[in-house]
């Protein structure tokens, strides 16, 4: 039994849209251009800048003449020239060239105030915040600021008490500092409202384990598989705990269930021999036995136990 006991020991180890452009981008073309004037319309050039206040006109030469655009007509546009080539534009004065549109007093362009009012939305449900918390903790922890990056972990669970990977940050940064204690405090209240959740589960149940406190953990365990927690991991770990306890035709359950996910689990196969050895079954245990060895995965430890229970490999 003695070396039950330690194989059982060393098996538990292992379970573990638009462009605004400037007054001096901005192009002088109206949309729905003028007709162009005809060369009747424009007998030489110094007609477009007679007044209208000039001698009178015969009716033959009564025409309309092409006046200069003032500042809110559109521009002049090129007209044909005596000798049939088109003639340049008139430059348009920057007067003339229509100016950005300002906002009122007080008012905000809507170009502007859409990423303020999209940031703004982002960070308006608790979801938001935490994860904004969450990405704070982490570029703290990069930089080696782990107080910072504790509260900022708190701050995302006071923003989401159910966001089971900031608590899980937050006890693993715990127990690095040597505060188990608050660690634990952290797993025990998420497990406390969600008991189902595997990783927090695993993690509470692993530190108790290593502290003693056997009974604890088994408890959280037992919770969270009731409760829908299903991983190899957390059954492996189960079953080892109940081993322990020397609940041995629940460990036989919890190892084979965990094996079925991990097939290759040296440990495991060990520790299903173990505890069917214990309930008399001692073919089932050589065979578990054999199984592990075939892993080629045993640590010196259990493959000189595994020795001892088989005899050499040939």
């Amino acid at each position: 039994r003695a070396s039950s006991a330690r194989a059982t020991d060393m098996a538990v180890a292992p379970a573990a849209g638009a462009v605004l452009r400037s007054p001096s981008q901005a192009t002088a073309v109206p949309t729905s251009p003028a007709p162009q004037p005809s060369v009747a319309q424009v007998e030489s050039p110094k007609a477009a800048r007679i007044p209208e206040a000039a001698a009178p006109q015969t009716e033959s030469r009564r025409q309309p003449v092409a006046l200069a655009a003032g500042p809110r007509d559109a521009p002049p546009q090129p007209v044909e020239r005596r000798d049939g080539a088109p003639a340049a534009a008139p430059a348009v004065p920057a007067a003339q060239l229509p100016a950005p549109s300002r906002p009122e007093a007080g008012e905000t362009p809507a170009a502007a105030a859409q990423p303020l009012i999209e940031k703004r939305l982002r960070l308006e449900t608790p979801r938001a915040r935490a994860e904004y918390q969450l990405r704070k903790a982490d570029a703290a922890a990069r930089a080696g600021r782990t107080d910072e990056a504790i509260e900022a972990l708190r701050a995302a669970l006071r923003e989401d008490a159910g966001d089971a990977l900031a608590r899980r940050k937050l006890a693993d940064t715990l127990f690095g500092q040597a505060r188990a204690d608050e660690a634990l405090a952290v797993l025990r209240e998420g497990l406390s409202a969600e008991p189902g959740q595997a990783m927090l589960a695993l993690t509470a149940a692993r530190q108790l384990a290593i502290r003693g406190q056997t009974a604890e953990a088994i408890e959280i365990l037992a919770a969270g598989t009731a409760a829908g927690a299903d991983t190899p991991e957390l059954h492996g770990l189960y079953a080892a705990l109940l081993q322990r306890a020397d609940r041995h035709e629940q460990a036989v359950a919890e190892y084979r269930v965990a094996l079925r996910g991990i097939p290759d689990a040296a440990a495991w196969w060990v520790g299903l021999g173990v505890s069917l050895e214990a309930l008399g079954r001692a073919a089932q245990a050589q065979d578990s036995y054999r199984r592990s060895r075939e892993t080629g995965t045993l640590s010196p430890e259990l493959a000189a136990f595994v020795e001892g229970k088989l005899g050499p490999a040939r």
